[in-house]
């Protein structure tokens, strides 16, 4: 898959293309946001990555402008944060970002999953968790969780997502736990 990844910040940027390249991706840099604009018409990436940690990249802005333009407009974006902030958040749905991710919450490992998730090379599976069923509160008890699994946030009940990962074989499945409302 080709990937245009916009960071400014050099460790961050050394440590997604790494793995990136590990998983034999293409790699596209950009270091700000005409290149990174220019790179994506030119080049029609599969996903972008943009970071909104370094001030001199308008993360925003630059997703705007991607989805105004007809040749970029449809390639998915992930936004990335150094910290949660609900009002980013609620900004990247309204531009369209595929995903909002809080760098401190998601390992680099995941960042890959979730990429993979969106361009359909890693099937995922979303369940609607029920408090009645058996089965949903002794997988509650194995994982010690302390009453059904509800976020913590607004007390909804979680949705349980399985992302296969065929890296390592079609039985394996990572886990995740997500609000419907807050996203968490």
């Amino acid at each position: 898959m080709k990937i245009l990844i916009i960071i400014k910040n050099e460790i961050e940027k050394e440590i997604y293309t790494n793995i990136f390249r590990e998983e034999k991706n293409d790699l596209i840099e950009a270091s700000n946001q005409e290149e990174a604009l220019n790179l994506a018409k030119n080049n029609q990436p599969d996903i972008i990555i943009i970071s909104l940690s370094s001030p001199e990249i308008d993360g925003f802005k630059l997703l705007e402008d991607l989805k105004k333009n007809n040749t970029t407009q449809k390639i998915p974006v992930i936004l990335l944060s150094p910290f949660e902030n609900e009002n980013n958040r609620k900004k990247a749905i309204q531009l369209e970002a595929r995903d909002f991710i809080v760098l401190t919450k998601v390992s680099p490992r995941d960042l890959v999953f979730r990429v993979k998730s969106i361009l359909g090379e890693e099937k995922t599976y979303q369940i609607n968790i029920k408090e009645e069923i058996g089965d949903i509160m002794e997988l509650n008890k194995d994982l010690g969780f302390k009453g059904i699994f509800k976020c913590q946030k607004c007390d909804s009940l979680l949705q349980l997502y399985l992302i296969r990962d065929l890296s390592k074989g079609g039985d394996y499945f990572k886990i995740s736990f997500v609000c419907p409302k807050c996203s968490k």
